[in-house]
């Protein structure tokens, strides 16, 4: 096996530079770096979809600018697709006709929580943060404009709520 001395490999990049450069001139590179974004944005968004799976405790929640510890201690439970409100772990919550999407594709991070309620959808829209063990959202309620800040104003409409993970 031969030694790459360290001026051919800084020929290597030049031309990798040039080449890459040149493939950008003619649209050919952006299209490639489109379909690399897209695929990483859709690994992320698969990535949140697996992360968010689970119980998350209520340990604070906010509605429209004021504190609702009416909240405090609830449980919400992501499973598939869909979500399911509880008082308790031994209360199931609402019949599983509630869904969510993420979309970590957007910058904040976008949640739709979706009820069907009489043959009628109803979209809460709002932006997420998540990691292993806490998660952050702050949704509008159906009709409103999407939520794009984690803040909550006096008749706003939003809700924003913090969540740790139920540890099995």
């Amino acid at each position: 096996m031969s030694k790459i001395s360290l001026a051919q490999i800084a020929a290597i990049l030049s031309i990798t530079f040039l080449m890459d450069g040149a493939l950008s001139l003619f649209g050919v590179a952006g299209n490639a770096n489109k379909a690399m974004a897209a695929e990483k944005s859709a690994v992320q968004t698969a990535a949140d979809m697996e992360t968010i799976q689970g119980t998350w405790k209520f340990v604070s929640a906010e509605y429209d600018g004021k504190p609702n510890p009416r909240k405090t201690g609830d449980l919400v439970t992501f499973s598939e697709g869909q979500v399911i409100f509880h008082k308790s772990e031994k209360d199931t919550g609402q019949p599983p006709d509630v869904s969510y999407k993420l979309d970590a594709t957007k910058n904040p991070k976008q949640i739709d929580i979706i009820a069907k309620i009489n043959n009628r959808e109803f979209f809460w829209r709002g932006i997420y943060e998540l990691d292993q063990n806490t998660l952050k959202y702050c949704i509008a309620t159906p009709d409103q404009p999407r939520a794009m800040e984690y803040v909550t104003r006096f008749r706003d409409g939003r809700t924003l709520a913090v969540f740790d993970r139920v540890k099995p």
